[in-house]
């Protein structure tokens, strides 16, 4: 991605977490929970845009809290900018929404090499990713445990066979 899609890319985040906000307080009426919805939504939104990442993914830090394959991010991305650009609408400035599917279609087109990378990106499974401890000397790796992810994913498994 270039210095250019990426500036795109971070005007689009910001606009869309703009748009939520403002919509969630036009649309729930006003006072108090007008302001508890403004803080409430595009929190929730930056939330899930930080939270659930794929390992890797070029235009992040690599770092994945929560790794998700490319199409659950992909999901996510679509719900964010969804959101913002259905609530903008409905709450009266559809010309802010139609600015918005304008530049995401050209932020579109200028990421097509990574959508493609993401919807091949499956989800890291929990063995691709050990942790290496080391209680002796420097450079000598004594254990490997899994990573929160993987005892995450143990639990939830576990959980999910026991009560389904």
């Amino acid at each position: 991605m270039g210095g250019a899609d990426l500036a795109l890319r971070f005007g689009l985040e910001l606009a869309a977490l703009g748009g939520l906000a403002w919509s969630a307080a036009r649309l729930t009426g006003g006072g108090r929970l007008a302001a508890v919805a403004a803080v409430a939504a595009p929190v929730a939104a930056a939330g899930a845009w930080g939270t659930f990442a794929v390992p890797g993914d070029p235009s992040r830090s690599g770092r994945a809290p929560v790794p998700v394959s490319g199409r659950v991010r992909l999901l996510v991305e679509a719900a964010v900018f969804g959101s913002a650009i259905a609530g903008t609408a409905s709450a009266g400035a559809p010309a802010v929404a139609g600015a918005l599917v304008t530049a995401l279609a050209g932020h579109t087109a200028l990421s097509i090499p990574r959508l493609r990378w993401l919807w091949r990106t499956r989800r890291p499974r929990p063995d691709d990713d050990p942790v290496v401890t080391s209680s002796g000397p420097p450079g000598r790796a004594t254990s490997v445990q899994p990573s929160p992810a993987a005892r995450l994913w143990s639990v939830t498994r576990i959980a999910t066979r026991h009560c389904v």
